[in-house]
Parts: C-alpha cells; sequence; structure tokens
C-alpha cells in the first residue's frame, strides 16, 4: 500500500473541503453486546447436527467392518442421531458396572470417553476370545466385571479399531490421532 506524501495529503484535504471528495464513510455504530454465562446450562446448538451424524454413520460402517473381521461374526453397528445433554445426565452413564475407555485425541485436540454399556465390554471379549455362548444382553451378575491384563490388552485392540474408524471418518474435517490410553 502506497503513502501518500505531503503534497498529495494536502491536496486530498483540500478536495474534502471543497466538496469534491466525500470523506471517508462513517464506521458502523457498536452492535448490541449481549453478555452470555458460560456457566449456565442452556444449550448452544439447537437442533440437528447432519454433518457429525454422517461422520457417526462412516465411524459405525467402519466399526461393524472391522469388529466382525476380529470376531468372525455378523455384527451390526448402529449410529443415532447427535444429541446435547447435560453433564449431570452423562456422569450418571459413568456409574458402575460401565465399562469407560480413556481416549487421547492426538496433540492438541484433549481427551474422549469411550461408555460401553453393562455388558457390552465383557461381550466384545468374548466374541474376541471365541466364547460364542455369551451374549450382550444377558444378564452379567452383580457388579462389575474386573478385565484381567489380557482382556484389557485384547479389549483395547479392539477399540483401537474405533479410534482407527475416527481417524479416518474426521480426516477431512479435523486431524484427530486417537489412541485408547486406559480402561476403566
Amino acid at each position: 500500500m502506497a503513502t501518500l506524501n505531503h503534497e498529495e495529503v494536502d491536496a486530498l484535504m483540500d478536495a474534502i473541503k471543497d466538496g469534491r471528495v466525500d470523506p471517508a464513510p462513517a464506521l458502523p455504530s457498536r452492535a448490541n453486546v449481549i453478555p452470555y454465562d458460560l456457566t449456565s446450562h442452556d444449550r448452544i446448538i439447537r437442533g440437528q447436527m447432519p454433518t457429525l451424524d454422517a461422520i457417526n454413520e462412516q465411524i459405525s460402517s467402519m466399526l461393524a467392518t472391522g469388529l466382525a473381521g476380529r470376531t468372525r461374526l455378523n455384527l451390526k453397528v448402529t449410529s443415532m442421531p447427535a444429541m446435547l445433554m447435560k453433564f449431570v445426565d452423562f456422569g450418571s452413564l459413568l456409574n458402575p458396572p460401565t465399562t469407560v475407555a480413556v481416549l487421547s485425541l492426538g496433540h492438541s485436540h484433549g481427551m474422549a470417553l469411550v461408555v460401553l454399556e453393562p455388558g457390552l465390554g465383557e461381550a466384545l471379549l468374548a466374541a474376541a476370545l471365541g466364547d460364542r455362548k455369551m451374549r450382550a444382553n444377558e444378564p452379567q451378575g452383580e457388579g462389575r466385571h474386573e478385565f484381567t491384563v489380557v482382556e484389557r490388552l485384547v479389549l483395547k485392540r479392539l477399540l483401537t479399531i474405533l479410534t482407527e474408524a475416527m481417524t479416518r471418518a474426521w480426516v477431512n474435517v479435523l486431524a484427530l490421532s486417537p489412541e485408547v490410553v486406559r480402561i476403566e
């Protein structure tokens, strides 16, 4: 951007005074500022989230294919439309006997949780280890099943199928590189 020399500035100022050049347009008035309380429990996003739903459908499809290959079972994995929930409601999903896996989403992306409904972790393990009699909808007894070291490693490998699906599904939106950190 070129700057004007002293003579050009004087000529421009004279032209503005004489009315031959319009002065700079007035800046728009200040917009109304509405304060927002970040601690409120109001939803920020309302309605459907079609892009997130499409990504979740891709993840479901890839996860079904990967798990079917590992377990040699016909599996159907579906996704539900994305919905927002209050943290209080989410917190109740973490209570035992739920299995929770902690994921790192990669450099600068933070952490995430994978929440497996009661019995699902055990059913996935049974399928991966060849026990064809166990089903996810069978009662699992009282309390939480404590996984052995081997079971944790197998479950971690099964969840790696999920993290690989996440990486591929999100590649055009956000460069995630999720990995399983631990299983609770």
